[in-house]
């Protein structure tokens, strides 16, 4: 079976060659302008080439497509923050934490577009949060389930 452009856009962008994914990506949401995953990429490969106008765009459009993703809303928050977007970047975070509020990610992501902004006592309280879900998670995953014990 051969890999649709969705999948050759992905394994060129895990090996580095972002305008190969770019033109798979273009080819992806051509070919179905509803695929709110290759919008996702495309917007974060665009932005990594340079566009982040542009990328501004796509990830909109990814979000437009499936408003209750977390991470859509974390890559246009990171993108609005690079670019010096504060108070977009601030609002994206804060909605990804509402959608995801156990995402560590989102959590950290929310905290430096705050320290970025000079919001240095909420970015410490995201930190924080981000933090105990990490160590939860590494809990978790070192803890064996005592459900699963054969005692």
């Amino acid at each position: 079976m051969t890999p649709s452009d969705f999948e050759q856009g992905q394994e060129h962008q895990k090996a580095g060659r972002l305008r190969d994914a770019q033109a798979c990506y273009q080819r992806a949401v051509a070919a179905n302008p509803y695929h709110a995953d290759a919008w996702n990429l495309l917007g974060i490969v665009t932005h990594q080439l340079g566009n982040s106008r542009a990328a501004v765009e796509m990830l909109v459009k990814a979000i437009e497509l499936a408003p209750a993703v977390a991470t859509f809303h974390e890559n246009l928050g990171e993108i609005y923050r690079r670019v010096g977007m504060f108070d977009e970047a601030i609002a994206c975070g804060r909605r990804a934490t509402q959608l995801a509020p156990n995402s560590a990610s989102a959590w950290n992501k929310l905290g430096l577009s705050l320290k970025t902004a000079g919001q240095i006592e909420a970015a410490i309280d995201c930190y924080s949060k981000a933090a105990t879900l990490k160590e939860f998670d590494e809990a978790k995953r070192l803890r064996p389930d005592p459900e699963g014990s054969s005692e």
